[in-house]
């Protein structure tokens, strides 16, 4: 009888960790803590726009979550990284991460303008190509080194190394290269493997990184993120943390 009892409560409680997943959403946890959608509105604050987020933009932005899906999410994180500060905290980005410094006011104020609405391949490349960098390097031989390393995690390969050494010295502009190498399928292949390490905790699928591929090629990589910072795998984690009392009580009747 007691047996057949807490096995009754094992199945119910597990019922009842489905039917509120739906709710999840909405709901915080046990204690009171943020629901789902407002953990996952802190996540994308920190991770596209690089600051915590405050309670008036929280509350603004779970009413548009309300309507639900990644669909919803999805076009919140494109607000995100699309407006002028997602842009901003890029090009910082991109400048630190490429000339170790940050952009001048008048720089920053036009990159920023430009990622607006053009891709960070551009920006990127540009700052690779930039005389600043060449001169960091101290040579066209250490430049092209640089690149590569950089973008593909590997020294170029001889003749490689050689080809372009004669192009630039015939007065090829150093963009080329950059871009050249930027778009191959094995630096944007890199560059997927690492979105999805650094979002999902996992790597691609290769129908996956072909598709990621595809998608900085034809639109951005900025896009790529988006797609997988709003994708219902990433958000999992965050009811999984809300549901995490009914798991517990769950898991407590079973035994």
């Amino acid at each position: 009888m007691i047996a057949a009892l807490c096995a009754f409560l094992a199945a119910s409680l597990s019922t009842l960790a489905i039917g509120v997943a739906g709710s999840a959403a909405q709901e915080g946890d046990a204690d009171g803590g943020q629901t789902a959608n407002e953990a996952w509105l802190s996540y994308a604050y920190e991770d596209l726009l690089g600051r915590q987020a405050d309670d008036v933009g929280i509350d603004f932005w779970v009413g548009r979550l309300a309507a639900g899906g990644d669909r919803a999410r999805l076009n919140v994180a494109r607000q995100f990284v699309y407006s002028p500060e997602g842009a901003s905290g890029e090009v910082e980005r991109g400048f630190q991460t490429i000339l170790g410094r940050s952009p001048d006011p008048q720089g920053g104020d036009f990159w920023t303008g430009f990622l607006m609405n053009n891709p960070v391949v551009t920006l990127r490349a540009a700052l690779y190509s930039s005389n600043e960098v060449f001169a960091n390097a101290g040579s066209t031989d250490a430049w092209i080194d640089l690149v590569y390393r950089d973008l593909l995690g590997r020294p170029p390969e001889v003749d490689g190394a050689a080809f372009w050494l004669e192009q630039i010295d015939a007065g090829m502009n150093r963009y080329v290269l950059v871009d050249f190498v930027y778009t191959s399928d094995e630096a944007l292949g890199g560059r997927v493997d690492a979105y999805y390490t650094e979002v999902l905790d996992r790597l691609p699928t290769d129908a996956e990184r072909a598709a990621g591929i595809s998608v900085i090629r034809n639109f951005d990589e900025r896009e790529l993120r988006v797609q997988l910072i709003s994708s219902d795998e990433r958000f999992d984690g965050f009811v999984a943390d809300v549901l995490s009392p009914v798991a517990v009580m769950s898991s407590e009747a079973a035994s």
